[in-house]
This record gives structure tokens, C-alpha cells and sequence, in this order.
């Protein structure tokens, strides 16, 4: 999953604005369930993924490549 970066906030520069992301590392269930049966609600899907990850503890979504827990 792509979510704005959880330690580095986004600057402006004489160029623009630059937001930076981070990638975030889920389960097959979990994507399974963010996709459901169709694509409506589906963003709404995966900021309660994000927010269910956070309240677990890891408010820095950090990837476990050992994680066996499912969020969904």
C-alpha cells in the first residue's frame, strides 16, 4: 500500500510542493479485503487498514516481513 510518509513531512520548494510516500507492506487477505467485490469504498477500505495497523502500535506502518497477524 502507498501512504504519505509517516516521518518525513511533505516541503514546499521553488519548484512546488513535494509530498513524500512510503510503501507499506500488507498480507493477501488484507488486500483481499481492501479490493472486496468492487472497487467502491475501496480507498475508504484502506484508510480503515491504516488506521486499524496504527492503533495496533506501529503508528509508522512498518513493514514485518515476519508478521502472521491479519488487521482485516
Amino acid at each position: 500500500m502507498i501512504v504519505p510518509d509517516t516521518e518525513v513531512p511533505g516541503i514546499d520548494t521553488v519548484h512546488g510542493r513535494v509530498d513524500f510516500l512510503q510503501l507499506v507492506g500488507i498480507t493477501q487477505p488484507e488486500l483481499d479485503w481492501i479490493a472486496g467485490e468492487s472497487a467502491d469504498g475501496a480507498a475508504d477500505r484502506a484508510r480503515e487498514l491504516v488506521a486499524r495497523m496504527a492503533a495496533n502500535g506501529d503508528v509508522r506502518l512498518t513493514t514485518d516481513l515476519d508478521r502472521t497477524e491479519s488487521f482485516v
